[in-house]
């Protein structure tokens, strides 16, 4: 959701925040600066994840927030492949989980493995969408 934001409004930052309150009501924050901006949610929970770890998850928490700051607009395109994605392909993205919610398309490595069994593989043919289009 942080990244659709982001993308919506033309943003993308260089600092994720990572805030957990836990059971306690005692709240603490940990945030991590990277060397490149990011609007995409799939690298942001990367990073939320990272900071995570320094974090004692048996202490029972009861919140978890993620914000990403240091925003600058109309960023430029980064030169390295791994780190750009297909806008159209998160453009589409965005469309799909405004329109019907949250993580109605979303990336297969961030599901737990036992949503992965309710995933449509891509190349799964519907026979009465196929007549319905017809």
């Amino acid at each position: 959701m942080v990244g659709r934001r982001l993308r919506q409004d033309g943003y993308a930052g260089r600092t994720v925040s990572l805030v957990v309150r836990y059971a306690d009501f005692s709240t603490f924050s940990k945030q991590l600066t990277l060397q490149y901006v990011v609007d995409l949610g799939k690298e942001i929970g990367h990073t939320a994840l990272l900071l995570l770890r320094h974090f004692d998850m048996a202490k029972g928490i009861r919140l978890v927030g993620v914000s990403v700051s240091g925003l600058v607009r109309n960023r430029q395109l980064c030169l390295l492949p791994a780190q750009e994605e297909c806008p159209s392909l998160t453009q589409a993205t965005d469309a799909i989980n405004n329109r019907y919610g949250e993580f109605m398309v979303t990336w297969a490595s961030v599901l737990r493995r036992e949503e992965r069994q309710k995933v449509i593989a891509p190349g799964t043919k519907f026979p009465k969408l196929a007549k319905a289009s017809s």
